[in-house]
């Protein structure tokens, strides 16, 4: 099943950080996964071993 995807406003409020710095990071971040694959190998790695519901 699909997860949810909060947006980086949402993320922001979470946060307790500005929002245009999270906008930043969360698009680095998937620039990143798409250019490296070592990246995207890591990170899916880290998110296969997590447990429990997806936050809401």
């Amino acid at each position: 099943m699909p997860q949810p995807h909060a947006s980086p406003i949402a993320l922001a409020e979470v946060l307790n950080k500005n929002p245009d710095v999270v906008s930043w990071w969360v698009g680095e971040n998937i620039r990143r996964r798409l250019d490296d694959r070592g990246f995207a190998a890591e990170l899916d790695r880290l998110l296969a071993g997590r447990t429990g519901e997806w936050p809401t």
